[in-house]
């Protein structure tokens, strides 16, 4: 189970019975969110009924959470899961509240992204890119192309939770909710890295770092108010590592530096 210990008292109480690791917490604080053997958790931080955020058809032998996540509102958590028994792969909700859960896609499906307000969920599935509401409801088809990229990291979320950038060979822009149709913003040079395209959004929102298909300058930045792509670099030596590997594009924390 999961236990806390009061640094100023010296008390320790068990909060759970249930076997407990990647503990997280909701930004306020109140509530423990942790992933078990069969599924994700939720408990207050100061004791009180263990919920499950899952199915609770997963089991102990064949659930692996390759990822999750706590919405901005701390009202859900959402997960990508693979049932290593079947290899099916689901992207799940559950509400941190109810432990009311939902299966939100399931097969073919390869990671997630979130909007930033975590008022809505951004998925590739089966060469289509789709959003739904972390309920299940309001899902729609944004794009669908056999040059949509593979994985989570082919798509970004807008600072403003307003706008899905992606790369379909080119950068596309589309609005979240699919109330417009998808318009081309920018043509790297190459065309971007289907297989390890590395969409990463700084946390200031006023840029994109990709990974293209060509051997001059692999990595480029696309500047989200003036639609601007300026070369970051990436030697010809550099190639075969950006292109051979699953690379992940990481932004500095004051959005100043791109680390791959």
């Amino acid at each position: 189970g999961l236990f806390t210990y009061d640094i100023s008292s010296g008390a320790i109480s068990q909060l759970t019975t249930v076997a407990g690791y990647n503990v997280h917490f909701t930004s306020d604080g109140v509530t423990v969110v942790f992933e078990g053997y069969d599924g994700i958790y939720s408990v207050p931080l100061a004791g009180g009924t263990v919920r499950q955020l899952t199915p609770s058809t997963l089991s102990s032998s064949s659930a692996y959470f390759y990822h999750w996540e706590i919405t901005a509102d701390d009202d859900w958590v959402i997960s990508h899961v693979s049932d290593t028994s079947t290899h099916d792969e689901y992207i799940l909700s559950g509400r941190i509240s109810t432990g009311v859960n939902h299966v939100l896609f399931t097969n073919d499906v390869d990671g997630f992204r979130l909007a930033p307000d975590g008022s809505r969920v951004v998925v590739i599935q089966n060469d289509s890119l789709y959003s739904v509401k972390p309920n299940g409801t309001s899902q729609v088809l944004i794009d669908s192309s056999t040059d949509l990229p593979y994985g989570a990291s082919g798509a970004v979320v807008s600072a403003d939770s307003a706008w899905v950038y992606y790369a379909k060979n080119n950068l596309y822009k589309a609005d979240i909710t699919g109330a417009t149709a998808p318009t081309l913003v920018a043509t790297p040079p190459g065309g971007i890295d289907r297989f390890s395209p590395g969409l990463c959004l700084s946390p200031d929102g006023t840029y994109i770092a990709l990974i293209t298909d060509t051997v001059s300058g692999p990595v480029y930045s696309f500047n989200t108010a003036t639609s601007a792509l300026t070369a970051m670099g990436g030697p010809d030596a550099n190639y075969s590592v950006l292109t051979d590997n699953d690379v992940q594009l990481v932004i500095t924390p004051d959005s100043q530096r791109v680390i791959w």
